[in-house]
């Protein structure tokens, strides 16, 4: 761990001024939870200093004196970044598990501001050596013809409650229509920034392949994911026109809807799902078969037409899906703080659909001024 974060260290600033090394495959991991993202920052913050202090250190003309003080300096600069990124991992990770496995892929190479959605994404260089993260997969396009790996994300990301900053208020969400309709959400922006992420430097044909082997690992997911609830969380049988009681049920296989509408999605959860993981799993399922369809439709209806072509239809889709749950659930948000008497003025709303150690999905209210400013460097031993 300690090797590799040093090796890190070396390479370009860490941050979104990082000039020189090509991005082309970086893994990448957006950061919306306050904590984590101060982590993050002062992480930045950190290396960049421990930078402009070391060609001072090298400078010919230097005297001993100050080259000792600024030797203190770096070594105390190392060990903040080191710590930085443990609290990161700390404060991100529920289960050991994840944590070993964060800790396993290393800190980011580069931490920045995403200037459009104005949220914070660590980013890592591709490393020869497979790595997989809690929250990260590695995946291979076979057809993509790079050779190269890509990063896909997975949604509903458990959030310890206990780490949000003091002043948090927490809201349940009671109205199964607004959990589904916010998981739905998160997973066609899960979709939209991985694609983002891993179309950097390819052709419109290998992002094309990566976008069916996108769609086709969300649906292998929700393949296997299913067959793990027991009888009495999810209520579709094999004849999909009848709900079966739970002895019935308990000798048929769990059927996915064929099809659902968007918009009639968080209807359709609402009805079949009667645990908050079998919301998770059929709201994936309806947006990657959503997803699915949509490349295959392109394929079928625009042959002539080329990636190029494709990949433009099913982001405009995508995007405008996006657009509509967006607008819907900030209508419910609104609803739901009115009712709870909630100001959002001066507060940050996250959505939580994964709380930890239990709990219904919730909203968590943060004051904007919750978070303490990364410490001063002026104000270092």
């Amino acid at each position: 761990m300690t090797q590799q974060n040093v090796k890190k260290e070396g390479q370009p600033n860490g941050n979104a001024s990082s000039p020189g090394k090509d991005r082309t495959g970086c893994g990448t991991r957006t950061i919306i939870h306050p904590v984590e993202t101060w982590h993050l920052a002062r992480l930045a913050a950190l290396r960049e200093f421990k930078e402009e202090l070391a060609p001072a250190i090298t400078a010919k003309h230097s005297d001993p004196e100050s080259v000792t003080e600024l030797s203190r300096l770096l070594d105390w600069a190392t060990a903040q970044i080191q710590a930085s990124w443990l609290a990161y991992v700390e404060a991100s990770c529920v289960h050991k598990y994840e944590s070993d496995r964060l800790l396993d892929l290393g800190a980011p190479d580069i931490v920045e501001l995403e200037d459009n959605e104005q949220v914070v994404k660590a980013m890592w260089y591709p490393q020869e050596v497979q790595r997989e993260s809690w929250g990260i997969f590695e995946a291979r396009a076979p057809d993509d013809r790079t050779n190269l790996p890509f990063l896909l994300t997975t949604p509903f990301r458990e959030v310890r409650l206990a780490s949000l900053p003091k002043g948090t208020q927490i809201i349940p969400i009671k109205d199964c229509r607004l959990a589904a309709t916010a998981m739905l959400h998160e997973i066609i922006e899960m979709i939209l920034r991985d694609i983002r992420t891993f179309s950097v430097g390819l052709e419109a044909d290998q992002l094309w392949q990566r976008m069916v082997y996108q769609a086709r690992f969300y649906r292998l997911a929700v393949k296997d994911a299913i067959k793990t609830l027991p009888a009495d969380e999810y209520v579709v049988s094999k004849d999909e026109t009848k709900t079966l009681s739970v002895d019935e049920y308990v000798k048929t296989d769990p059927i996915l809807p064929e099809q659902v509408n968007l918009q009639d999605a968080p209807r359709i959860i609402e009805e079949l799902c009667c645990t908050t993981r079998a919301r998770h799993i059929l709201a994936l399922h309806i947006v990657a078969r959503f997803y699915t369809d949509l490349i295959a439709r392109c394929e079928l209806k625009h042959a002539d037409a080329g990636e190029s072509d494709w990949v433009e239809r099913v982001l405009v889709e995508l995007t405008d899906a996006h657009h509509l749950v967006k607008e819907t659930i900030a209508g419910y948000t609104a609803a739901v703080m009115a009712w709870a008497r909630v100001s959002p003025e001066g507060k940050t709303v996250l959505t939580i659909l994964s709380p930890y150690p239990k709990g219904v999905p919730a909203l968590a209210i943060i004051p904007n001024d919750a978070s303490p400013p990364p410490a001063a460097l002026r104000d270092s031993p």
